[in-house]
Order: C-alpha cells, then sequence, then structure tokens
C-alpha cells in the first residue's frame, strides 16, 4: 500500500510531478472509465449528447484554474478526480432533465467559472498566447484537410492545448506530466510538433469506428483536450 500511495496516489493528487507509473495508472483507469461510461452514454443520441456535454468541459477548465486561488486544492479538482465529478453531475442531470436543461446549467456555470478567473488575468504573456494561437490555427486549417479529420471539434482542442503548453512552458510556466514534460525537456516546441503530428495517426485508427461510437469517442477525445487546453490558457493569461 505504501507503494502504491508514494508511486502513484501522490504523485497526482499531491501534485508532485507525474511518474511513469502514475502516469500507467492514469491510462489503464482512463481505459475502463471510458468502456464503462459507453454502457450509459449509448443510450443517447450522440450528437445531442455532445452538445450537452460541451458546456460541462468549459466548466472544467476555469474550476481547475481557481482551485488554489478561490479554494483549496482536494481529491475532486485534480485529474482524475475533476473528471468523476463533472461527469457524474452531467449524468444526473442528463438522465433527470434532458439534453436542453443540462446544457443551459453548464453554460451558465462555465460563465460564472469564466468570470471568476478575471480578476487572476494579468495579460503580460500575450505575445505567447498570440504565437500560440498562430501556430494552432495553421495546423488545424492543415490537418483539416485529411479526409478522415472531419471532426474537428473532437482534436482541434488538443492542438490547441499543446501549442498553449509549449509556448506556456517558454513563458515560464511548468510541465507536470511526464511525457511532455520529457519531450519539453529537450525543446518546449517539440511538444507541439509531436503531438499535432500523432492526432492524424490516432484518427486514422477511429476512421471505420461504428458511427455513434465514434461520435462518443471524439466528444471523450475533446473532454481531454479543451478542459486542460482551456486551463492552460488561464494559467499563461495570469503570468
Amino acid at each position: 500500500m505504501n507503494w502504491f500511495i508514494d508511486r502513484v496516489w501522490l504523485p497526482i493528487f499531491e501534485r508532485q510531478g507525474y511518474t511513469a507509473l502514475s502516469t500507467l495508472f492514469m491510462a489503464g483507469f482512463f481505459v475502463v472509465l471510458v468502456e464503462i461510461y459507453w454502457r450509459f452514454a449509448q443510450k443517447f443520441d450522440q450528437t445531442k449528447f455532445r452538445n450537452s456535454l460541451l458546456p460541462w468541459i468549459l466548466v472544467s477548465g476555469p474550476f481547475r484554474f481557481l482551485s488554489g486561488r478561490l479554494w483549496p486544492e482536494s481529491l475532486w479538482n485534480v485529474t482524475p478526480g475533476i473528471f468523476l465529478l463533472i461527469c457524474a453531475v452531467f449524468s444526473a442531470l442528463l438522465f433527470f432533465t434532458g439534453y436542453d436543461l443540462t446544457r443551459k446549467i453548464g453554460y451558465i456555470i462555465s460563465l460564472a467559472l469564466l468570470l471568476l478567473s478575471i480578476q487572476f488575468l494579468r495579460f503580460s504573456a500575450l505575445s505567447y498566447v498570440s504565437l500560440a494561437l498562430i501556430v494552432s490555427f495553421v495546423a488545424i486549417f492543415l490537418l483539416s484537410k485529411l479526409a478522415w479529420m472531419k471532426d474537428w471539434l473532437a482534436w482541434a482542442p488538443h492542438v490547441l492545448e499543446s501549442w498553449i503548453s509549449s509556448f506556456g512552458v517558454m513563458a515560464g510556466l511548468t510541465e507536470l506530466h511526464i511525457l511532455a514534460g520529457g519531450l519539453m525537456s529537450v525543446h518546449p516546441i517539440l511538444f507541439g510538433l509531436v503531438k499535432t503530428a500523432f492526432l492524424p495517426i490516432i484518427f486514422w485508427f477511429l476512421r471505420d469506428t461504428e458511427a455513434s461510437q465514434k461520435t462518443f469517442l471524439g466528444t471523450i477525445i475533446l473532454a481531454l483536450g479543451f478542459g486542460p487546453g482551456l486551463r492552460d490558457l488561464l494559467e499563461l493569461l495570469s503570468i
């Protein structure tokens, strides 16, 4: 038990920096969670499901950003706890209230959190933000020309997240994830290049997936990029 706490639990929940073991644990946990959640999600129209979930993905970014600023960090506002919490609230609302009300509540909460975040923004790193956005939009434009990359909403946030992270480290932010940190130790730009290059490979393997499941997987991929990307953008703007 002490071995698990020292090598897996503390690096994740005490923000001590991810290790290879904690990264593998997170990956395995995520795969199992997605497989279980699909049994619930497959009952819904996947386009409406994504539209209802989108504002809740927005919630995760400022909610994580404000942790340690307006409220203390805890098990439920760091990965993976924050995803479990938002997933549970969203799923309960969707099941009991339907698509429209779930979506509206999500947008109200996300807007409130974004407004609360404004007080911590300094905008001194706008040059890095501008460079990240320019590179991201060029990459998104080029990748969108590929025949199997039509679900741009699923992968575009990952392009933005990768370049915001890369330029964020150049601006002085710290990268905790072991794979991204390893690439950035060579040069911060390398992470953006590698992640952007891997996205079309991932979606090429998903190209023949059954339509509803493909949309669901796209939604999950969207969530993994949009929330952290928005949090990283807020962190960069707060320097």
